[in-house]
Order: structure tokens, then C-alpha cells, then sequence
């Protein structure tokens, strides 16, 4: 939704006047434009120090600033929580860290994946028992419904999953009929990569007869779901075209997105090698691409740990947490998002 400002025009006709209001549109701050709230003391009886408005315009359709694994760990919640709308949670570590989340008055990206896949990495299959362990999630999960922002189910599970893509697709839809009738104010959100959005732009530009060609199983975006998402981490530039060619793909479905600007560094020769300047302006462009379209509603930056260096993960992938230019200028970004809206 686009902001506007009101303002009055008086027009003197002879001997009387009238005026009316006439709206004037208010272009969206730049990130490079942002400001971070000011502290200032009001003096009293006891001085109090509070954060004011630092005047930044954020558009209405942008609600929301987490980043990937920003709730991984339980100490990381309430530091994450100061320049984030929500954290992200894996399922496996609710028990405590949907508390600690709720303290830090946040609100919660919940990863699902351990309740209905089992398997390893990019091995993951259907769990049989799925339903069973959905319904002691549930329990778990619904005293804290009202801080839940978003569910996802697995992260890019056209490129992590064994299951043909015709079953994923299914079992996709299943559990967003189960997340939708369980949690209707939370979103139903999913990862795609970049080589998945483009089979399935290309499968929605020229569809497959699989009439014809019985194992033809092109990876489809399921139904029951409202909120996509694309990652793609290689070159410099912010990915516009892989968003672009999932908009493209999923026109016809009533969805919103999410955009995952790449915020690490590595020594990984998988990734375009990127210093802290670079990092930075990529989530400058990506903050003002969200911006400018009123389809993105939230802003997901992968990543905030530190992670890898291990016999699975040989390389280490340095997050938010541990660059300080760079989490500087997501702490302003995350507060123009969270903060002073009204």
C-alpha cells in the first residue's frame, strides 16, 4: 500500500474561500537513507532514556525482518530479537526457545521439517507416522499460537527430498491443509532454489503432457500455501530475476513473497567471494526492491550464526552475528521495519 500525505489547498474565489485536502505521495527512505532511533532523555523526577522516531518511511505491505537461524540458539533469541520482527526456530528446540522468544517480545519463523520428514540433508523423506507427530507438535506449539508468524515444512524441498515430485507436491498440500485448519493466523511459507522456480516458470510458460510421458513429474508450487520464497547466494548483485521468475510462475495463485538476501561470508569455492562492502550493498538493493514491490511482505536474511567447518560441512559460512559492518546496517534495516510504523 502506498503512503501519502495530507495536506490543505485554500482557494480564494472573489469573496469566499474553501479548501480541501489533496494527497501527495511519500516515496519509501532508501536503505542507504535509513536512520536508527535516537535516544533521548526525557527529564522528570527520574530522567528515562527512550528511542524516538527517527522518521523513516516504510511502506505499509512490508511487516516483516527475521533472519535464517537467528533463534538456533536459545542465548542468540533476545539479541536477534532487538533488530527482528520475528526469529527463526527449528521445531526440534520449541520446548524452551518458544519461551525465551515470547519474553523477548518477538514473534516466531517455525521450522518444521523434523516433524514431518525424516532422513539426512538432501536424502529427506516422509515421516509414516507424520500425522502423530504433528498432533504432539501442535499441543506443544498452541499455547504460544499468537507470537507464530510463519510455518515452513522443509527448505527447499524440490532440491532436498528423495520423493518423486508428483508425492512431494502431494504431501506438500496435505500439510498445509494441516498447518491451515490448525494455525489459520500463521503463514504457510516455502523455500524454492533458484534451478527449482525456473523448471517450474518453465512448466508454467510451455506445461508438460505427462499424459504422453508417465514419469514426467516437473516440480509444481503446491496449493495451501501464502507466502514464497527464492535463494540464491552466487554473484554480487541481488537476485531480481530468480523473485521475479517465481512471481512469474505462481501468478495465478493468491500468494505473497519473501526475499532472502545472502548475508554471510565463506571460504566455501561453492559462493561468489563477498566482503562485508559488497554484503552491504546487496541488502541495501534488496531492502529497496522490497520496497518498491507491494507483493514482498517480509525480508529474510540467510544468515545469522556462524555455521559449518565440519566433517558434513567443511566450510564455514560466517552470519550476521559475527560481521559488525554488516550487522550494523541490518540493525537499521530491522528497526525501520519493526519499529515506529503507526
Amino acid at each position: 500500500m502506498k503512503q501519502f500525505k495530507l495536506f490543505s489547498i485554500i482557494i480564494f474565489f472573489l469573496t469566499s474561500s474553501s479548501s480541501f485536502l489533496i494527497a501527495e505521495e511519500i516515496e519509501p527512505t532508501k536503505a542507504m537513507d535509513l536512520k536508527e532511533p535516537p535516544m533521548v532523555i526525557i527529564h522528570g523526577p527520574i530522567s528515562i532514556p527512550i528511542l524516538a522516531d527517527p522518521g523513516n518511511v516504510v511502506p505499509d505491505h512490508l511487516e516483516a525482518f527475521g533472519f535464517y537461524q537467528s533463534g538456533w540458539e536459545k542465548e542468540d533469541i533476545p539479541d536477534a530479537a532487538t533488530l527482528s520482527t520475528f526469529v527463526n526456530i527449528d521445531y526440534g528446540d520449541v520446548d524452551t526457545y518458544l519461551e525465551v522468544a515470547k519474553n523477548s517480545g518477538t514473534k516466531v519463523w517455525i521450522s518444521l521439517r523434523s516433524v514431518f520428514f525424516s532422513g539426512y540433508n538432501d536424502g529427506y523423506i516422509k515421516y509414516d507416522n507424520y500425522y502423530d507427530n504433528w498432533m504432539e507438535a501442535k499441543e506443544k506449539l498452541k499455547p504460544y499460537e499468537e507470537i507464530i508468524y510463519a510455518f515452513d515444512p522443509i527448505d527447499e524441498p524440490y532440491h532436498r527430498s528423495y520423493m518423486p515430485n508428483n508425492e512431494l507436491k502431494e504431501y506438500l498440500e496435505e500439510i498445509g491443509l494441516l498447518l491451515k485448519a490448525d494455525f489459520p493466523n500463521a503463514h504457510r511459507a516455502i523455500t524454492f532454489t533458484k534451478d527449482t522456480v525456473g523448471e517450474m516458470k518453465d512448466e508454467y510458460k510451455f506445461p508438460t503432457n505427462c499424459d504422453f510421458y508417465p514419469l514426467c513429474y516437473p516440480p509444481l508450487p503446491p496449493s495451501n500455501y501464502d507466502l514464497f520464497g527464492a535463494d540464491y547466494y552466487k554473484h554480487i548483485n541481488f537476485q531480481y530475476d530468480v523473485v521475479e521468475d517465481l512471481m512469474y510462475a505462481t501468478q495465478d495463485m493468491n500468494v505473497k513473497y519473501y526475499i532472502i538476501p545472502r548475508a554471510f561470508k565463506t571460504d566455501s569455492p561453492s559462493y561468489s567471494v563477498m566482503t562485508e562492502e559488497q554484503l552491504i550493498l546487496r541488502a541495501w538493493d534488496a531492502y529497496d526492491y522490497a520496497t518498491s514491490n507491494e507483493d514482498i511482505i517480509a525480508i529474510f536474511p540467510f544468515v545469522w550464526r556462524e555455521a559449518g567447518n565440519s566433517v558434513n560441512e567443511p566450510y564455514t559460512y560466517f552470519g550476521v552475528k559475527t560481521l559488525p559492518l554488516l550487522r550494523s546496517q541490518y540493525e537499521i534495516i530491522g528497526k525501520a521495519v519493526s519499529m515506529f510504523r503507526n
